[in-house]
């Protein structure tokens, strides 16, 4: 570790920054016809992307700590005709069902 991240680890974040984020899925259960490995594939990375997207781009206020169970809004795209978009659509309910903006 160098002085500076020392340092900034022990002063926290800089005023007007973020402090890190850190988060894990375990398990995300979709009801509905399995996928394909390829749609599989592609269903992870664009939650991935666009969850991480939104996380940087918009201020979540969420409690630290683990969250045991995390109930999103139903979604209407379908898993099957476009992995990509239901993905995306997942990430944007998981991100809503975090909590509030600031």
């Amino acid at each position: 570790m160098s002085r500076r991240d020392a340092r900034d680890e022990r002063e926290g974040p800089r005023a007007g920054s973020q402090a890190p984020v850190s988060l894990a899925i375990d398990r995300i259960v979709i009801d509905g016809p399995a996928l394909n490995p390829l749609q599989t594939h592609h269903l992870h990375r664009s939650i991935e992307r666009e969850l991480t997207r939104l996380l940087q781009s918009e201020r979540t206020v969420t409690p630290s700590g683990a969250i045991e169970r995390l109930r999103a809004p139903p979604l209407r795209s379908n898993a099957q005709t476009d992995p990509v978009r239901f993905g995306v659509d997942i990430a944007r309910s998981l991100h809503a069902a975090l909590g509030p903006r600031e």
